[in-house]
């Protein structure tokens, strides 16, 4: 391995590094738990943290499970860069749009057809950009392929639903958090201690404002 990777190391980076493998020496237990039972059902939660990163670059967060049982999950810096916390939040609901459509795919090609799969999202802003077939001129400099949800959703393959931060599972992928919160998270996600009992939500609450 080439010594240039530690040419542009800072403080934060070895803090970042020792944090992890602290977490991993700690969590050296920890399991997926996987259901034998639930519909063969794929849902999804989106999110993002607006402009969290050095470069201003936002962070996109998603996590799918069939069945109430974990399966795809992805964290990861935004290609570019958003100009709002709502236009961060559609990127991100762009991209597990894309995971879904293609876990759609694979599922009808098993025989399990899927019906109109719903995005869990908590920004209100994000979940009208879905919606709306028109640019205004806040949302005019969005490329094309992004845009894409909206045919996903105009033809019924996906449906952005609005949940409550709190009950934001995607939470995790995109930002720190408290404790508490982060265990109550990782226990929705399936994710528990080995010997523990885990109790598992096969369906996600649903919300109508």
């Amino acid at each position: 391995m080439s010594a240039n990777i530690w040419k542009n190391q800072k403080p934060s980076h070895i803090k970042l590094v020792q944090h992890i493998l602290k977490y991993l020496t700690v969590n050296t237990n920890f399991q997926l738990h996987y259901q034998s039972h639930g519909q063969i059902r794929i849902i999804c939660f989106a999110d993002a943290a607006y402009a969290n990163d050095e470069n201003y670059k936002s962070r996109s967060g998603y996590c799918c499970s069939i069945g109430g049982s974990l399966v795809s999950w992805y964290s990861g810096a935004q290609s570019i860069i958003a100009q709002s916390s709502a236009e961060a939040e559609y990127y991100a609901a762009v991209t597990a749009a894309n995971e879904c459509i293609w876990m759609k795919q694979l599922l009808d090609d098993l025989g399990f057809p899927q019906e109109t799969i719903e995005i869990y999202e908590d920004n209100q802003a994000c979940i009208a950009l879905t919606k709306n077939p028109e640019d205004h001129k806040r949302t005019k400099h969005i490329q094309v392929k992004y845009h894409v949800v909206r045919d996903y959703v105009k033809k019924n393959l996906v449906k952005v639903v609005y949940c409550p931060t709190e009950n934001q599972l995607a939470d995790i992928f995109t930002k720190a958090l408290p404790g508490s919160r982060l265990r109550t998270i990782l226990a929705k996600l399936g994710l528990s201690r080995r010997g523990e009992n885990q109790l598992l939500t096969t369906e996600p609450k649903v919300y109508n404002f």
